[in-house]
């Protein structure tokens, strides 16, 4: 990941290619490299697959119960899940 800080971090339909603690070693470095007041927007698939490390669910149920970030917008869908975070700062 490129040295920020960063307003906006887009983590779109890739976290749950990690394991679980690459997922969260990855929510720590956004959290490190958003500015103040900067926002992370993740967005996945809920459907079913077994070829990913993590389900969509998985991942935001990861994010909410182990980020600093305040949640600003959730939007859950049949096909996919949209929870964008914000610094608290």
């Amino acid at each position: 990941m490129p040295d920020g800080p960063f307003d906006l971090i887009v983590a779109s339909e890739v976290l749950y290619y990690f394991t679980r603690e690459e997922m969260l070693v990855a929510l720590g470095a956004f959290e490190c490299e958003l500015a103040q007041g900067g926002a992370l927007l993740a967005v996945h698939w809920r459907r079913e697959t077994r070829t990913y490390p993590l389900q969509g669910d998985e991942v935001h149920e990861l994010l909410m119960r182990n980020t600093r970030l305040q949640i600003n917008k959730t939007i859950v869908e049949p096909d996919y899940r949209l929870d964008l975070l914000e610094d608290p700062s």
